[in-house]
Formats: C-alpha cells, structure tokens, sequence
C-alpha cells in the first residue's frame, strides 16, 4: 500500500503538468472528511471558452437567406414544427413576402427541423420545451421560458432605437451569434 500512495501521486502531478500546458489551472481541494482524506479536481480555464447556450444557425443555406435579413436565431430556440409552420407561411412571413425555390425551402424545414428545440438534450432548449407544454409557437418572443428571463425589463426598453424590438436579441445578447446566451454577456443598450 505504501508503494502505491508515490505512484498515484506521480500519476496525479504528471496529469496537473499536462493538463497545465493546455491552457487549464487545476485546483487540488482536500476534503475535510478524515476519515476518507479525499482529493478532489476543479479545473479552472485560464482560456475561457465561451459558453454555449444553443447551437448557433450553421446551415448555409439558413444563414444567407434568413440571415440576410435578420438575426439567425438558433433552430434550437423553437421546436421543429414552429419552424416548418413558419417556413411553410414564408409569402407572409411577418408581414414581409419571402420566396425560395423549392429545393431551398426543403433544406431549411429539414435543417430547422433537425436541429429544433425538441431535438435537443441541452439545457435551454429543454427548459423551452417544458415552457410550451406541447404548444407550438410561431415568434419567439411568444416562448414563456424567453418572456419569463425578459419579464424585468421595462417594455420602452426594447423600443429604444439601438434595440428596435423584443426580436433583435443581438442587440443586448453580444455573444448571440455563436450560442451563447448567458446573462452575464448582456449588454442593454442606450
């Protein structure tokens, strides 16, 4: 037992140095417990990686067409079927008239489909999900996850002329467009 106690603890050093030359801080914390004398791991990241709250849109297709004209929300921000409702009502969307051909108009209900928040495992999606309790939505201002993480913010806030509307999550979430929806990226705004 006395020769294994070295080699766990040079194990241990050789994982601390390697994990350190990846950019990780690793804090030991010993537990308080006597009678188990335990050790355990926290990593800290010297590099943080930003949070992702949501897969960003990614499909090009999604991207230059729907992104050409707005925000490219995250498909996980709606289930499937909202998104197939509303591509299929593309001649009004919104008041707006948008066409695509049809093979285009395929791959956005396929890639929004696939990717919608009732295809997700992830926390906000599924905090989404439960929010509709089987409902489906066409905007996601509509969403009551997304209006209850919203409910302080005073409604002329979003009226402000550097945010527009409830829609323009850019405007306030700065890290929107790779995912990442965290309260602590916030930004309101003039």
């Amino acid at each position: 037992m006395s020769m294994l106690r070295p080699k766990i603890i040079l194990s241990l050093i050789l994982i601390l140095v390697l994990l350190s030359g990846a950019g990780l801080t690793i804090h030991l914390i010993k537990s308080s417990n006597r009678s188990t004398n335990r050790v355990s791991f926290r990593e800290v990241s010297n590099n943080p990686i930003p949070k992702i709250d949501l897969k960003p849109g990614s499909d090009p297709i999604y991207k230059t067409t729907c992104g050409g004209c707005h925000f490219p929300y995250p498909p996980g921000l709606l289930p499937g079927a909202s998104w197939k409702i509303i591509i299929d009502r593309l001649p009004d969307h919104f008041g707006d008239q948008v066409t695509f051909d049809p093979k285009s108009k395929e791959t956005l209900i396929r890639y929004l489909m696939e990717n919608g928040a009732d295809r997700s495992s992830a926390k906000k999606p599924v905090k989404i999900m439960n929010s509709l309790n089987g409902r489906s939505v066409l905007r996601i201002t509509e969403i009551p996850y997304i209006r209850k993480k919203h409910r302080g913010i005073k409604p002329e806030i979003f009226n402000r002329t550097a945010i527009g509307s409830f829609s323009n999550c850019i405007a306030c979430h700065k890290t929107a467009e790779q995912g990442n929806f965290d309260d602590d990226q916030v930004v309101i705004p003039q």
